[in-house]
């Protein structure tokens, strides 16, 4: 079992309980259909594919628009919870992969007009080899969605972690990402970086679970999907209420021409 999979099995089922979590998912959902919009696209004709679907907040709610939608997780926990949603709406036009994404063989031949990640990109260790991946699974015209937490001056790690339960907890970009990594990472992979700021602050309470911790009420935020959304102590602290921070994101999309 790879790093972080037993942890994100162990969190499925209560991963969706936290209000905040559905909130930001739907946020992040917002954002990708105003980005579509915006270019004059639309869902409707679109094979998707999210890549750390999580128990699918986010998954579920662009299959219903969507053509088709594959969902990736290495947590087969988090597939279950996701195929019951999937069951609970009658979407009839979802698949899921338990697997890490290391190659397009594993997609028996599916391309695909958008790939999303959000909140994964920093449990993923060789983030350009999975870039990579993506752009080939990419129909031409495809884009490449990416919400993870931003990077910013004098900023230290977003989890409140020793390095063992950074390392049970899957993270391995622990800062965050900025605008030259991305126009970096999709320039390696022979994608256009056609956006790459940040767009809202994710608002989570500061009592998620840590590896080797008890807690309830835990939450995915594809916001979710892996949405991995742990939300734990980030340095960029702003006033939202006792017991909540806020977290800088950054939305990246990558186009293949």
């Amino acid at each position: 079992m790879s790093h972080g999979e037993e942890w994100f099995n162990e969190m499925a089922s209560t991963w969706d309980a936290k209000p905040e979590i559905v909130a930001n998912t739907k946020n992040v959902h917002a954002q990708i259909i105003k980005h579509l919009e915006e270019r004059g696209q639309s869902l409707s004709s679109m094979d998707v594919m999210e890549v750390g679907s999580g128990t699918g907040l986010l998954s579920t709610l662009l299959a219903k628009d969507s053509k088709s939608l594959l969902a990736v997780d290495t947590s087969e926990k988090m597939l279950e919870r996701l195929m019951d949603k999937v069951k609970e709406s009658n979407l009839g036009n979802v698949s899921t992969l338990n697997e890490p994404l290391v190659s397009v063989d594993q997609l028996g031949g599916r391309t695909f007009d958008l790939i999303v990640m959000c909140l994964t990109l920093h449990h993923v260790d060789d983030i350009q080899g999975l870039t990579k991946t993506i752009s080939a699974a990419l129909n031409k015209g495809g884009q490449f969605l990416v919400f993870d937490f931003e990077k910013f001056a004098g900023s230290k790690s977003f989890h409140q972690m020793t390095d063992e339960q950074l390392k049970a907890a899957g993270v391995y970009h622990d800062q965050g990402f900025d605008a030259s990594d991305f126009e970096a990472l999709f320039g390696q992979a022979n994608l256009k970086c056609i956006h790459a700021q940040s767009h809202f602050r994710m608002t989570m309470p500061d009592n998620m679970p840590k590896p080797g911790e008890q807690s309830e009420g835990h939450g995915h935020s594809h916001a979710h999907a892996h949405a991995h959304a742990h939300g734990h102590g980030h340095s960029h602290r702003q006033g939202m209420g006792e017991g909540k921070n806020e977290y800088p994101i950054i939305f990246a999309a990558g186009l293949k021409e």
